[in-house]
């Protein structure tokens, strides 16, 4: 009986430290990306009820929203989970995970991925960084059933153990290809993924907006846009839709949009109409790096208005969180401040 328990517990220990073992190996197998991957540790360790404003989607309100600027100029706190190319099931996945430990007062939504007929197999290595790095979860695992159900060849047991996705990358890294310096850094950003290089864009924007076609919406992506809305409706958290400025732009989009946020009673904030971007004071030459990206200066204009709005039209005050938070996101403003003046935008 001593012999059988003694067994038992070699195997235990064996298995335990494969496990420790298997973590490991997976942990340096997955890609580190500047984007993503410190931004979603990060926010893993904010404190608990200490985000009013959540903010979910696409790589465009990514780079534009800043979270610092918005407590500099209102003192409400905020984090971005945003991620670029981001897929519906994850925005969706984002706000899910997020209530676990936060209550915002407010999830802005990039709502430009709603117009977006998402292919799961062409952007499958955007899904990947806004999965692979998310803690395992029964909620994860359902969106990643979601994700396996809607490609060819992606499998649900990858996202879970993503060592199964990226197992023939340890070439890689002993050629030193995987480099993580950086990786487990804290996110002095909030989320926000500020970009310091400018493009001058040709303004087409009278042009484009000239066109009033309805743009179409997939049942699928109405789909988690329903789920997450719905959601937040039942946790009493207002939803705003927001489209950054974005040379591409239509009334046709926004119509299609504006008929969603009617259809839900949530707000709609579209700042390449009723000249917003104008009064925002963007400047095709200088703000933007790509024709629907603004960098990082640009950020500021954009997240200055936004403090306004979000002012004006719920009516929130400074956040009620501790000393300790308050003390970080001074320290971080002062360090934004600091990258705004020493880095260009070449």
């Amino acid at each position: 009986m001593k012999k059988i328990s003694k067994q038992i517990i070699l195997s235990l220990i064996f298995l335990a430290i494969l496990a420790v073992c298997l973590f490991y190996a997976q942990q340096q197998l997955i890609p580190f990306n500047d984007q993503d991957t410190n931004q979603t540790a990060t926010f893993y360790e904010t404190e608990e009820d200490s985000v009013d404003v959540l903010t979910v989607g696409a790589s465009s309100v990514m780079v534009s929203f800043s979270p610092l600027r918005l407590y500099e100029n209102t003192g409400i706190t905020s984090y971005v989970r945003c991620s670029s190319v981001q897929a519906p099931p994850v925005t969706y996945l984002n706000v899910k995970e997020s209530l676990k430990t936060q209550k915002p007062k407010l999830v802005v939504v990039s709502a430009y991925t709603l117009l977006l007929e998402y292919d799961y197999d062409e952007y499958e290595s955007w899904l990947r960084r806004g999965m692979d790095y998310k803690k395992l979860s029964i909620d994860k695992i359902k969106i990643a059933k979601a994700i396996s159900d809607r490609s060819e060849w992606q499998t649900t047991s990858s996202f879970i153990f993503p060592i199964l996705r990226y197992h023939a990358r340890w070439k890689n890294i002993l050629n030193g290809e995987n480099h993580k310096e950086h990786l487990g850094e804290y996110d002095y950003m909030h989320g926000q993924f500020p970009v310091y290089k400018h493009k001058t864009i040709e303004d087409v924007s009278a042009e484009k907006m000239a066109e009033t076609e309805l743009a179409p919406i997939t049942d699928d992506n109405m789909y988690w846009y329903d789920k997450m809305i719905t959601l937040c409706k039942e946790n009493d958290i207002q939803v705003l839709l927001l489209v950054t400025p974005d040379m591409r732009w239509t009334t046709g989009k926004h119509e299609a949009l504006q008929q969603i946020a009617d259809k839900y009673d949530v707000q709609f904030l579209d700042f390449n109409v009723d000249d917003i971007t104008a009064k925002c004071g963007i400047d095709w030459e200088t703000d933007f790096y790509d024709n629907h990206h603004v960098n990082a200066p640009a950020s500021i204009k954009v997240t200055d208005y936004l403090s306004d709005y979000i002012v004006d039209t719920y009516g929130f005050g400074p956040s009620d969180v501790s000393d300790s938070v308050k003390n970080q996101f001074e320290e971080d403003i002062v360090q934004f401040k600091k990258d705004l003046k020493e880095k260009k935008c070449q």
